[in-house]
């Protein structure tokens, strides 16, 4: 079969405003899968195929996650004319200061310049700039962009030494307060370039803050030394002269903040804790509610709320709270009219919300997170995974969801394989180390608990069904019933000296006539068990990491293969099965691979795009299926194998027309 990409052909799956389509009517267990009938397709249900050069796929949606960076956001702010929101943080090279764009949620500017492992931003109020602080340690500072011109480096200034801890910069952009790891706080002077030293005497500072008035600097202190004079300490200093104007001690502050008028100097100690601006006296406790996890983020409204982000996942004030999945919380900001709240930490997520309502802004209504795992359950059928661990069912070509797995369905945790029977009406969620309790319909519905929890990193189907191999935590694979769930056999048990010692098995398959099955471990040689007989050692082949069957069974392709221990890596590998001959080796370097239903061609995920390799002899197939935006995390053909599934970094899955 030649295959070649009709271009106009591409269903891009996503962010739909009908939601999810009414389900059909669930059939009960019994009914759907009966134990005493395995039944494959019949030809006449084959859907006909709809993708083609005469008849196009229109692009129904854009979808995938909005506000999602390329590596993880740890900083965030606003800008001061609330067009956008601007994170830092993470170690990619492409990027320093992302600009998203508040409207739509897309990516809009990129402000380079800078070391990309951004450790803290702070924007002006009243100028148009913000300043961003990266580990190598050097400081930089932007001109925002305005109407269409593109951002503009200002500035870039040096460090002596030290980690920065936090940056503000003073309302009219001119002045920038700097903390360090080695518990130093300096002012620089932005047009000159000159630094003035407040305070050097304690061994770690946190974020600073400047007062909206511009008059007043403040920042925190810790030491491990509980007898230093500055350990746990809040210290405020007159910004124009530089005298300090007093100091309390407080507990460990890691966070800062000065109310709208610049009266009250509040900090994150173990909740929130505010003083007189001015003389710090009036100290008081703000608000029972702020006192989850460590707070790293505090802003103050005009009329006075105050709204922490915590470490527990959550930003609190004192009504109540908003969530970020657990997601531990390192930054917060309020945009300039005050409707929107913005938090990063622990993920390349960033969370905004609309303060009245609460709602999560640009929150896709399918994956907020790359996809980890497609399957088609049929031509009409598509399944998605992602790393958060939400699965959906999608009808085609409509590319409207059809199903939607219920929120706490499954572990928040990364979809590693979804597993379709042979029937195509049930599939099983695996996720690496976590347990499969039961299968569900192809209409989203729980179906009956298997009789034992099967905790696995890998699960597959044999061909009639009747039986799933997993791929268990120990060194071994273990057959169970479909129907029941009960236990069958195991191959690769820790009694098997030749297994005792290895890692567990990362992929599985069964031939095409189920009579044999193929075993692939990272660390040991490929291994090829006859099912009819009892467990025994199997025939070694080449290891590899994931490996697929032919569907004549004469070949089996494995991806990122190894000869023995301590060789290179031969990225894909063709293997005779009746000799264990390599037929090809090919560069690559795929992750996952599968065979075409003619078995002339084989597909690998490598280097964040689908290839197609030809089985006779290894060479490249003209098709070659490249990402639309960020790097392919995953893909699956159809049944018919004219339709290819592709998921991205970004939660978008395209569906791609392959013509004979």
């Amino acid at each position: 079969m030649k295959l070649t990409l009709s271009l106009l052909a591409i269903v891009y799956l996503g962010l739909l405003t009908s939601g999810c389509r009414p389900k059909a009517q669930t059939p009960t267990p019994d009914e759907s899968a009966p134990a005493d009938e395995e039944s494959a397709p019949t030809q006449e249900n084959v859907p006909q195929q709809v993708q083609t050069k005469s008849d196009p796929v229109k692009e129904l949606a854009l979808g995938g996650a909005k506000l999602l960076a390329p590596s993880e956001a740890k900083t965030v702010a606003f800008s001061p004319d609330g067009r956008f929101l601007i994170s830092g943080g993470g170690r990619d090279e492409s990027e320093s200061l992302l600009l998203w764009d508040l409207e739509t949620g897309a990516l809009r500017h990129r402000l380079a310049g800078l070391d990309p492992d951004i450790a803290a931003i702070s924007v002006s109020a009243n100028a148009n700039r913000v300043a961003a602080a990266g580990v190598d340690p050097s400081l930089a500072l932007w001109d925002l962009p305005k109407d269409d011109a593109e951002g503009a480096l200002v500035r870039r200034l040096e460090l002596s030494a030290g980690l920065v801890y936090g940056l503000a910069l003073s309302p009219d952009g001119t002045l920038l307060a700097v903390t360090s790891g080695e518990g130093k706080l300096s002012v620089w002077n932005v047009d000159a370039g000159t630094e003035r030293v407040f305070f050097e005497e304690a061994q770690s500072a946190s974020n600073p803050a400047i007062s909206p008035d511009g008059r007043l600097l403040a920042a925190a202190f810790h030491s491990p030394d509980s007898t230093e004079i500055w350990n746990d300490s809040v210290g405020v200093w007159d910004l124009a002269s530089g005298a300090l104007l007093w100091k309390a001690r407080a507990g460990k502050a890691s966070s800062l903040a000065f109310d709208h008028e610049s009266k009250r100097l509040l900090a994150g100690v173990d909740g929130v804790v505010a003083w007189d601006a001015a003389t710090g006296e009036n100290q008081e406790a703000v608000g029972e509610a702020l006192t989850a996890g460590d707070l790293y983020g505090l802003v103050v409204t005009k009329g006075g709320e105050v709204y922490a982000a915590s470490s527990d996942g959550k930003v609190f004030n004192e009504t109540g709270s908003f969530d970020a999945d657990g997601i531990p919380l390192w930054a917060l900001a309020l945009s300039p009219d005050e409707t929107l709240l913005a938090a990063a930490g622990a993920s390349r997520r960033l969370f905004l919300w609309n303060r009245q309502t609460g709602e999560r802004l640009f929150e896709s209504n399918a994956h907020g997170a790359a996809i980890s795992a497609l399957a088609f359950a049929s031509e009409t059928m598509l399944l998605s995974g992602d790393d958060d661990g939400r699965v959906i069912g999608w009808d085609l070509p409509a590319g409207e969801q059809h199903f939607r797995l219920p929120e706490g369905a499954q572990p928040k945790r990364r979809v590693m394989r979804l597993a379709v029977h042979p029937d195509g009406k049930r599939f099983a969620v695996v996720q690496g180390g976590e347990t499969v309790h039961r299968l569900w319909s192809v209409d989203g519905e729980p179906l009956a608990s298997f009789a034992e929890p099967v905790t696995c990193e890998d699960l597959v189907f044999s061909p009639d069904g009747a039986t799933f191999a997993a791929a268990t935590s120990y060194p071994r694979v273990a057959l169970y019933e479909t129907a029941t769930g009960a236990l069958r056999g195991g191959y690769g048990r820790a009694g098997d000296p030749t297994l005792q010692n290895l890692m567990k098995a990362t992929s599985v398959a069964f031939s095409p006539d189920g009579k044999r099955m193929v075993i692939a471990r990272w660390d040991d040689m490929l291994r090829l068990y006859d099912l009819s007989g009892d467990d025994s050692e199997g025939t070694s082949l080449p290891g590899v990491l994931d490996v697929a069957w032919s569907p004549d069974g004469t070949l089996l392709a494995a991806g990122i293969g190894r000869i023995n221990k301590g060789e290179d890596t031969v990225h894909l590998q063709l293997i005779e099965v009746a000799t264990g001959k390599v037929r090809a080796e090919v560069e690559g370097a795929p992750s996952h691979v599968q065979f075409t239903p003619d078995g002339k061609q084989v597909l690998g995920l490598a280097d964040g795009e689908v290839r197609l390799w030809n089985t006779e002899d290894g060479s490249p197939a003209a098709v070659k299926v490249e990402p639309a935006g960020s790097a392919i995390r995953a893909f699956a053909l159809s049944p018919s194998g004219m339709q290819l599934a592709v998921g991205d970094e970004e939660g978008r899955v395209r569906v791609v027309a392959l013509e004979r």
